[in-house]
């Protein structure tokens, strides 16, 4: 289906609401992609889907699935939207399994938790801006010590 960039807009806006009021998802892992699976209800009891499709992390295409059929879109033209979709998909995944794992150990003490993985990824910044100035100081010296040869 062409569609015009309008009636693209307008998809894209339903997959941020189906993605707002989805409840539960699936995912596939390929090599070099990786399929997000939201399950939404509309507000008549329907149930719907919206599948995003990754490729090399970067959200590649999305497809709306209804009743009356399913809407693919690239990415081509629809950058801030599809950037828009990534965040709220992203946000809504570590909500949903924030939900199950709750349920699933009621105990836990939300108190007590801690991002590893930025604490884990803000390290590898900090090693990585410590050999730049490395690199750029060692630049200097021999620049200094050029002068005089």
């Amino acid at each position: 289906m062409i569609l015009s960039k309008q009636k693209q807009n307008f998809v894209l806006d339903k997959v941020i609401e189906g993605i707002h009021n989805s409840y539960d998802y699936s995912m596939d892992n390929m090599s070099y992609s990786k399929t997000f699976n939201l399950k939404y209800e509309s507000l008549r009891g329907n149930s719907y889907r919206v599948s995003l499709y990754f490729y090399q992390n970067v959200l590649s295409k999305v497809t709306l699935y209804r009743q009356g059929g399913d809407v693919e879109i690239d990415l081509y033209g629809n950058d801030k939207k599809f950037k828009t979709i990534e965040e709220f998909m992203y946000n809504k995944v570590k909500e949903i399994d924030d939900i199950k794992f709750k349920k699933i150990f009621p105990e836990y003490d939300t108190m007590e938790e801690r991002n590893d993985i930025l604490d884990e990824l803000l390290k590898e910044e900090e090693v990585e801006v410590k050999e730049e100035v490395e690199v750029k100081e060692e630049v200097k010296k021999r620049k200094w010590f050029n002068m005089f040869s």
